[in-house]
């Protein structure tokens, strides 16, 4: 290159492209994040990092597969949950906020049912 324009140019072009190297890493992240012993909301920040770095990148993540990605990073205190949501989308699609506010109301009952004494199972 001749010009401090053209090296200009030519690192725009390659650091503000999406390219798929930058691209593939992130949706792996949201694919394969997992609750662990995270609670909802921790976990929805957690999934929040690669879903705001592909928007930075000009992809935006679709709710449907944001919420299907979710479903399969959740805990096994949650399949009831999962069931229920997988049961409900067949014939119509969630917002993800109509998920996520569905997400932490479950969440809730199930802490409600562990803080509950012996005798009142």
């Amino acid at each position: 290159m001749q010009t401090s324009k053209q090296v200009w140019d030519a690192l725009h072009t390659r650091f503000s492209s999406p390219s798929r190297s930058r691209i593939a890493p992130l949706r792996r992240q949201l694919q394969t994040v997992t609750q662990g012993n995270w609670s909802c909301s921790e976990f929805m920040e957690e999934a929040k990092n690669p879903v705001d770095q592909l928007v930075a990148v000009g992809k935006t993540t679709d709710d449907q597969d944001l919420i299907s990605f979710l479903l399969g990073g959740l805990r096994l205190a949650f399949t009831p949950f999962i069931t229920t949501i997988k049961f409900a989308c067949q014939d119509k699609d969630l917002s993800f906020d109509d998920f996520l506010a569905e997400l932490l109301s479950f969440e809730t009952l199930i802490e409600a049912q562990h803080n509950l004494t012996p005798d009142q199972h």
